[in-house]
C-alpha cells in the first residue's frame, strides 16, 4: 500500500511540470523574440535561417527555467492534493508528513539530474551556434567572434614565450620568442616567424627560425624550416578570448582553468563560473522544498497566484544569484561562495518555512 501511494504522489508531479517549463520558456522566448523582432524585419533573414536561429535558442531559455518549473509543479500537485482531503487521508492513514512530501524530493532530483545534463550537453553549443547564426548570417558581420591579440606572453614549464601577434580563428602566433630555462639559466632559446597549433599532436609547431642553444660553453646555432617544440597549451579561445558563460560548460571551464594555472593566469573569474553552474541544477530541489513549505504556509490557492509566485521566486533566486556571481568575478567572494551562496541561502530558508510549518 505504501508503494502505491508513494507512487500516486510521485505521478502527480510531471504534468503540472512539464506544463511550467512550456509555459515559462514560452514567456522569455517569446520576449526575447519582440526584443529583436525589428532587427529581423530589417534584416530579412531567409525562414530557414530565422527558424534555425528559434531553434537553437530555445533550449538556454528552457534551462533557465527549469527551477521555476519544479516550483510550480510542488505548488500545483501538493496543493491539490492538500485540497482534495488526501493529505488528511494519509495522515490519518498513518503516513508520517515526511513521507508523504518525499515524492516531490525524488522527483526534484530526477529533475536536478535532468537538468545538469541539459545544461551541460544541449544548451551551450545550441547557444553558440545560434549566436553564429545570428552575427554570420543574419547580420552578415563577417568579424564578429573574430579575435586577435598584439604583443602576448605566456608561462608553461620550463618555457617563456612571447609573440607579436595571435589570431585565435587560425590559431596562429607570429614573430614568436621562446625561451627555455633550468634553474633560472637560460638554455635555449627559440625564434621563429611563425607558430601553428597541431590538434592531432598536441603541441605547437614553429616555421622558419633558429634555435640558439646555450648548454655549452659556446652558443650554438641551428636553422629550421619546421621544429616540434615542446610548447604544449592549446590558446584559442582558452587563455586570451573573452569567456562567455551561455557558450560553457562545466568540463570546458575546468580545462580552462587547468590551462590558465600552467601558465601562471589568475583563474577566479572562471572557477566562480564553474560553481555557478554546478549549483544552478541543485536549486530544483531547493525550489521544491520551498514549494513544499509556501503551501502549507499559505495555505489553500489558485493557480493564477502559484504561477505568480513560482515566477516571484525564481526571480529572486536568479538575482541573488547574478549579484553572488558577479561579487565572486571582482573577488569580493570566494568562487565556492559566489556559486553556492544563493543555494545555501535558499536552502536554509526552506528549512525555516518546514519546521513553521511543522513538516520537519
Amino acid at each position: 500500500m505504501r508503494k502505491v501511494f508513494f507512487r500516486y504522489i510521485f505521478f502527480q508531479f510531471w504534468p503540472p511540470f512539464f506544463f511550467g517549463l512550456g509555459v515559462f520558456s514560452a514567456l522569455i522566448f517569446f520576449g526575447m523574440l519582440f526584443d529583436k523582432l525589428n532587427t529581423f524585419i530589417n534584416m530579412n533573414p531567409k525562414l530557414s535561417l530565422f527558424v534555425a536561429y528559434l531553434f537553437c535558442q530555445l533550449p538556454y531559455y528552457t534551462n533557465q527555467v527549469f527551477p521555476m518549473a519544479s516550483l510550480l509543479a510542488t505548488l500545483f500537485a501538493l496543493g491539490k492534493f492538500l485540497k482534495s482531503g488526501e493529505w488528511k487521508a494519509g495522515l490519518a492513514g498513518g503516513y508520517r508528513p515526511l513521507f508523504i512530501i518525499s515524492p516531490f524530493i525524488l522527483c526534484s532530483i530526477i529533475v536536478s539530474i535532468f537538468h545538469l545534463g541539459w545544461q551541460e550537453l544541449v544548451s551551450p553549443p545550441l547557444y553558440k551556434k545560434s549566436q553564429g547564426i545570428y552575427n554570420y548570417k543574419i547580420k552578415e558581420n563577417a568579424t564578429w567572434n573574430r579575435f586577435e591579440k598584439k604583443n602576448i606572453s605566456f608561462s608553461v614549464p620550463g618555457y617563456i614565450v612571447s609573440a607579436l601577434r595571435f589570431d585565435g580563428n587560425k590559431n596562429e602566433m607570429q614573430k614568436i620568442i621562446a625561451d627555455k630555462y633550468s634553474k633560472d639559466r637560460l638554455i635555449r632559446q627559440i625564434v621563429a616567424e611563425k607558430g601553428r597549433w597541431d590538434s592531432g599532436k598536441r603541441k605547437w609547431i614553429f616555421f622558419n627560425g633558429t634555435v640558439i642553444d646555450y648548454s655549452g660553453k659556446m652558443p650554438r646555432i641551428k636553422r629550421f624550416s619546421s621544429y616540434e617544440s615542446e610548447v604544449k597549451i592549446p590558446l584559442k579561445n582558452i587563455i586570451f578570448a573573452e569567456l562567455k558563460y551561455d557558450e560553457v560548460n562545466i568540463s570546458s571551464l575546468r580545462e580552462r582553468i587547468q590551462t590558465l594555472k600552467k601558465v601562471g593566469s589568475k583563474t577566479h573569474r572562471e572557477q566562480t563560473f564553474l560553481y555557478l553552474k554546478a549549483s544552478f541544477p541543485l536549486s530544483n530541489i531547493i525550489m521544491t522544498l520551498i514549494g513544499i513549505a509556501i503551501t502549507f504556509l499559505i495555505g489553500k490557492t489558485n493557480r493564477m497566484l502559484d504561477m505568480g509566485i513560482a515566477i516571484v521566486c525564481g526571480f529572486v533566486f536568479w538575482a541573488f544569484a547574478v549579484i553572488s556571481g558577479a561579487a565572486g568575478k571582482v573577488e569580493l567572494f570566494t568562487p565556492f561562495w559566489a556559486g553556492f551562496s544563493p543555494v545555501f541561502l535558499f536552502f536554509a530558508a526552506s528549512l525555516l518555512g518546514l519546521r513553521k510549518a511543522k513538516i520537519l
